[in-house]
Formats: C-alpha cells, sequence, structure tokens
C-alpha cells in the first residue's frame, strides 16, 4: 500500500459488513486470510496507542478475522489508504509548568442498532477523554447487550464511559494528583453526551418503565451522579467528539470529528506550542 492513492476517511459511510450481503464476495484464501488477521493486528496496536481517529474502523473489522471475504479486505485496504494520506496526523499534549494543571473530561455515545453490521443487532458506543490538550483514553466496540431504543443504548454506553471516568479519577489520585490540584477533588468529572433521555435516566434514582429491563449494573451510573463524581453534559450530537467512534462519518463530517478530538497534523500542533510558549515568554518578561 506504499503507493496506493490517499483517502479522506478511514471508512465508507454506506458500506456494509455483512458476509450474507451481495457485494460481500467470496472468503478470502487462506494466504490472504493470514495477511488479513496480522494487518488487522497492527491496525489494534495503532488505534488502541495513538490513532483514535480509526478506533472505529478497526473494531469493526476485527470482527471478521476467522473469516473475511472480498469486502472486508478492500475495507481494510482503505483504512491503510487513508493512513498513507495522514502520515503525520497525531496527539499533541500541552501545558507549562506556569498554567493550572489540567482537569480531565470527555465525550461519550452510540449509535443505535447501525446498520453497517445487522448481525446480532448490537449497537456501537464509544468514549474519549482528554487531559493536556489531547485525548488520553478512547474506546469504541459493540455493547454486549441488544439496545431497544436509543435511549437505552446512549444509557449503556454512558455506563461505559462512566466506568472509565471513575478509573481516571481513582489513577489519578493514585498519583497524588488530586492533592495537588483541587478543582479535581470537589467537582465532578465531566462528560459530554448528546441524549437527553439517557441523561435524565443517569439521575432520576425512580425507575422508569421503559427501564426495567436494564441490568442493574447499568444503573450503577446514578450512584456516582449522585456522589458528584461524574456529570453528564448535554451537547448538540454535531459536536460530540465520540460521534466518530460508533459509525462512518462522511469526509465533512470527519473533518469535524477529527477537530474535536484534536487530531490535527503534528507541525502545525508544534509551531503553535511554540507561538504559545514564546508569546507566555514574552509576557513574563514585559
Amino acid at each position: 500500500m506504499e503507493l496506493c492513492a490517499p483517502k479522506p476517511t478511514p471508512m465508507d459511510p454506506g458500506i456494509r459488513l455483512d458476509t450474507d450481503v451481495e457485494t460481500a464476495g467470496q472468503p478470502l484464501a487462506d494466504a490472504d486470510k493470514e495477511r488479513y488477521q496480522q494487518a488487522v493486528g497492527s491496525l489494534l496496536y495503532l488505534s488502541l496507542g495513538t490513532r483514535p481517529d480509526i478506533a472505529f474502523a478497526v473494531a469493526i473489522l476485527s470482527q471478521f478475522t476467522a473469516n473475511p471475504h472480498d469486502i472486508h479486505e478492500k475495507a481494510l485496504n482503505r483504512v491503510f489508504r487513508y493512513l498513507r494520506g495522514t502520515l503525520d496526523v497525531g496527539i499533541t499534549y500541552s501545558g507549562s509548568a506556569s498554567s493550572s494543571l489540567p482537569i480531565p473530561w470527555g465525550f461519550s455515545d452510540a449509535s443505535f442498532a447501525h446498520p453497517i453490521v445487522k448481525e446480532g443487532r448490537r449497537s456501537p458506543s464509544g468514549y474519549i477523554f482528554f487531559m493536556a490538550g489531547g485525548p488520553i483514553s478512547w474506546s469504541s466496540k459493540r455493547q454486549s447487550t441488544v439496545a431497544t431504543s436509543s435511549t437505552e443504548a446512549e444509557y449503556i454506553g454512558q455506563y461505559n464511559a462512566a466506568r472509565e471516568a471513575i478509573w481516571i479519577r481513582n489513577f489519578l489520585e493514585e498519583l497524588s494528583y488530586r492533592k495537588l490540584i483541587e478543582p479535581l477533588t470537589k467537582e465532578p468529572l465531566v462528560i459530554k453526551a448528546d441524549n437527553t433521555g439517557a441523561q435524565l435516566l443517569s439521575q432520576d434514582p425512580i425507575h422508569h418503565s421503559r427501564a426495567k429491563h436494564l441490568d442493574i449494573a447499568y444503573h450503577w451510573q446514578r450512584q456516582q451522579v449522585e456522589r458528584k463524581a461524574i456529570q453528564f453534559e448535554d451537547i448538540p450530537s454535531e459536536e460530540n467528539g465520540a460521534d466518530g467512534l460508533t459509525k462512518p462519518l462522511a469526509t465533512q463530517l470527519y473533518r469535524t470529528f477529527k477537530n474535536l478530538i484534536q487530531m490535527n497534523e503534528i507541525s502545525d500542533s508544534l509551531q503553535d506550542s511554540e507561538k504559545s510558549e514564546a508569546s507566555l515568554q514574552d509576557r513574563e518578561k514585559a
């Protein structure tokens, strides 16, 4: 793929990857199947380490490592085409000794029974958390149970994000970070989401009729909200940075997603950081 033509997004927004669709083609031969598995493994390493922008595509493609077809190989090659055109995109962090210590925050989202993979009808959900000007933790995966509504899918997604948020708080406490920064001790960790119904469900201690069937584990987030360990904040869908972790997006929407998760060209980010640091030093001298 070294000389391939770059693509603006890692996955076609209108693609269907079920093995029973007409476009699926034939199962891959053993040699091609092995290449597919090795390639997905490499992409998993990359998506978990430094490239949350490909996390959704890799999570979907990893579901077919046991029985990949022609359409899955084509979708896999598109991810490499996208990476070929974004070799200089990555994560940067910022901060200085004179600035206040950063407080973590995040996005949560879910896509109710998205049709890219209809088998099982499980909804994909994702979250991403930030600190010091860059993402520090993210996830994109199918939910373990079948949701019966968009509110339920978002509620389960919030539960997954809340668990990660509490882990981040506890980890920072072990590092004595909370002793250095008072707001983290007093203020809840903010998780921004775009489903009002799911947020109300996390705040209301009364069982709604539409939530009676949900596993009691998902209601754990209510306790964390009551304790002010976390707080869900409502935002418009187009401003949700976890949107690209739950479904493939068209080119313009994908650019917005990359900006929201602060995945930019590293050279530009370093120049901006250097300018900010120089400006700060000039003000200190003045």
